[in-house]
């Protein structure tokens, strides 16, 4: 499983135990990612320096969102670097879709949740991502998240 993965369950797991979290020092690696929770975007991560300080603050969103739950469903979509693809089209991305306005892309989700402000700068990438993800490039993660007393991750992946 990748470093950054194991990375957000650790934020997440002791956030819920109500553990002291370190802020990372290090960036980690870099690329894209899509959190989804029971089925809904809950965030979109790029970065070409390192997603793990993006990670972290995420994490500890995410697991605040669901400590007042039994059960939930985590998906996380993870893109490597992305390079060398030009000319990003309309893409269908799971539950939204990927629209050109002028020269700028931003992603309109159908839950109309935006969980993360696409700058001009980072709508190309948003283009790399759907190409990469149509090509079958995106590794997806499925956790089954149950709180048994403590919460307890298992992964169906």
């Amino acid at each position: 499983m990748s470093e950054l993965v194991n990375y957000i369950l650790q934020v997440m797991e002791n956030y819920l135990k109500g553990e002291k979290l370190n802020y990372p020092k290090e960036e980690g690696e870099k690329g894209s990612l899509i959190l989804k929770l029971d089925d809904e975007i809950f965030g979109y991560l790029f970065s070409s320096k390192g997603l793990k300080v993006q990670a972290f603050n995420l994490a500890c969103l995410l697991a605040r969102k669901i400590t007042k739950k039994k059960y939930v469903k985590l998906e996380i979509y993870l893109v490597k670097e992305l390079e060398n693809v030009k000319n990003p089209k309309e893409y269908k991305i799971k539950d939204g879709v990927l629209v050109k306005k002028g020269f700028n892309y931003s992603i309109v989700f159908s839950n109309n949740l935006k969980a993360y402000e696409v700058l001009s700068e980072a709508c190309e990438k948003l283009g790399l991502l759907a190409d990469a993800w149509c090509r079958g490039e995106v590794k997806v993660y499925t956790f089954k998240l149950e709180k048994l007393g403590d919460w307890s991750f298992r992964s169906n992946t």
